[in-house]
């Protein structure tokens, strides 16, 4: 039987071979990743009463605030880590280019606008 041959770690600048099938990094390197990767993401926003409220909301919304494309996201204006509900008040309906355009510019400080 042949085995595969050793391949580099795919962290820059590391000296280790990688002996493992399925991985891409050597066994210190993967410990790293695993434990930056691996941690428990925010649920809040996928328990079923959001999936419900988002729903109807985009029922009630079925246009983009912003470019007037059909909307897919309910949004919330202010961020619930941020003191904001799930008050319609709060949300804003928008299409998927102009909800990635809102995190992007939060991402990079800039205005809403821009």
């Amino acid at each position: 039987m042949a085995y595969k041959p050793k391949r580099p770690c795919m962290e820059r600048g590391c000296p280790n071979l990688v002996t493992d099938e399925f991985a891409h990094r050597c066994p210190e390197h993967q410990r790293e990743y695993l434990r930056k990767w691996s941690k428990p993401r925010d649920v809040k926003y996928s328990s079923g009463s959001w999936r419900k409220l988002s729903k109807i909301f985009l029922r009630h919304n079925p246009i983009c605030n912003r470019c007037g494309a059909p909307s897919v996201l309910a949004h919330h204006i202010i961020r619930k880590r941020d003191g904001g509900s799930d008050d319609w008040d709060n949300l804003e309906a928008l299409c998927a280019s102009c909800h990635e355009r809102e995190h992007r510019n939060e991402r990079w400080g800039r205005n809403r606008e821009g």
